[in-house]
């Protein structure tokens, strides 16, 4: 789950006290990715207690292909543009309200928005009875499916086994020659 803003200068208040910053994105979350595979804070961890601040400075155009790589291949966090820190509460002040993401949707949202992470504070229901033989992949289960396939296959070539003789007879019967 993150919480996105965008803006350009903000305050940003936590334990350690406040800092200014001139801010493109500040993306809050306690998973290391977006979704999609774009990894905002590539090391964060659901379990540690923290959430990860990422904060995105303003950027030219020239900028935009190495922070794509970065953010796909789980470097961004070595951008020079970057900044990141772990806290379990920030408030943020900026000049005026505006539009945030907060899990991906966008909402408006005031000039001070207070973001924290509570351990614990949300349970999900799991089954904990276990899938025999259940497919892990993709590969596995389309390997699955075909092999599924293979019985059909072996049926259809025994009933009509006639036909497969016929058909290598006219495969490998060579034609008379004409003259």
């Amino acid at each position: 789950m993150s919480a996105s803003l965008v803006g350009s200068e903000m305050c940003i208040r936590d334990r350690e006290g406040t800092v200014k910053y001139k801010a493109f994105l500040i993306a809050c979350g306690n998973a290391s990715q977006y979704g999609n595979n774009a990894y905002i804070a590539p090391q964060a961890s659901l379990t540690d207690g923290l959430m990860d601040v990422t904060i995105l400075e303003p950027f030219t155009v020239l900028d935009v292909p190495s922070l794509s790589f970065q953010l796909f291949n789980k470097t961004i966090d070595q951008n020079s543009r970057i900044k990141t820190f772990r806290t379990k509460k920030i408030k943020i002040h900026r000049s005026k309200p505006g539009v945030m993401h907060y899990d991906g949707d966008p909402i408006m949202g005031g000039k001070d928005i207070e973001v924290e992470l509570i351990p614990h504070g949300l349970n999900i229901i799991v089954s904990d009875k276990k899938k025999e033989n259940e497919p892990f992949s993709l590969l596995q289960q389309i390997s699955e499916i075909f092999s599924g396939m293979k019985p059909k296959a072996e049926t259809f070539a025994f009933r009509h086994s006639h036909l497969f003789e016929l058909n290598n007879c006219l495969l490998y019967t060579s034609p008379s020659p004409r003259d």
